[in-house]
């Protein structure tokens, strides 16, 4: 893997991490007898400020939309996993 070629990263280990960092929350907001929603994320490489700071690079944006898709399905099986509502606010984007 190329660090500096986007096109080249896989984002299954950073979507892993924050999705487990998700996860754990939910375990614990749950066992203090807590309701819980989660939402997915919408790829902020669809915004104009994201887009204009890595100057339209279809490899960033491509990471970033493969980053998000990862980041979602994640979410949703811990969504499914933890009996928790899922918000899609992907359908947004």
């Amino acid at each position: 893997i190329d660090t500096g070629n986007p096109a080249t990263m896989d984002p299954t280990a950073m979507a892993t991490a924050l999705v487990g960092n998700v996860a754990a929350t939910v375990a614990t907001l749950k066992a203090s007898g807590a309701r819980v929603i989660l939402s997915n994320v919408p790829n902020i490489g669809d915004t104009p400020a994201v887009e204009a700071m890595v100057g339209g690079d279809p490899a960033t944006l491509g990471m970033l939309q493969a980053l998000t898709t990862q980041v979602n399905a994640q979410l949703a099986a811990v969504a499914a996993t933890m009996g928790v509502t899922l918000v899609d606010l992907q359908k947004l984007n």
